[in-house]
């Protein structure tokens, strides 16, 4: 539990033991919502609860989009919502194309002609977890 105070002096403490499971199952409810926005984005966040077709679509982009971790599929559904200029859910080569440009960051010199998206991925991560990395001497 986080807690502030009005001079946001922040106080961190820990009730219980978080199992792994609860921690997979907040990861994941985070990534699906992520998804979620492009329906969000165009007014109509409340038809997933009661179309089931657009939870059959829902679905389909978790599938396709399983290998992407969190903060590459942020970037990936940024940028099909301010791609976006219908009031209709962008399609999942939108999305890639948002992921393709940021993995392009990454590797800016070789780019990713021949490089496995996968593999351009597990780069990704690891560019991002050397930032979050810091090396006390």
């Amino acid at each position: 539990m986080v807690s502030a105070n009005a001079t946001t002096n922040y106080q961190v403490s820990f009730d219980a033991e978080v199992s792994d499971e609860v921690i997979y199952t907040a990861g994941m409810e985070e990534w699906v919502t992520t998804i979620a926005q492009l329906w969000e984005a165009i007014g109509k966040g409340d038809v997933l609860n009661k179309d089931p077709e657009q939870k059959r679509r829902l679905n389909m982009y978790c599938k396709q989009l399983q290998i992407v971790p969190l903060g590459l599929l942020e970037k990936g559904i940024e940028y099909a919502i301010r791609n976006n200029t219908f009031s209709n859910v962008p399609p999942i080569g939108v999305i890639w194309e948002g992921i393709r440009k940021e993995l392009v960051k990454c590797n800016p010199r070789g780019g990713m002609k021949d490089m496995d998206i996968a593999d351009a991925i597990d780069q990704w991560l690891d560019s991002q977890l050397s930032r979050a990395a810091y090396r006390f001497q």
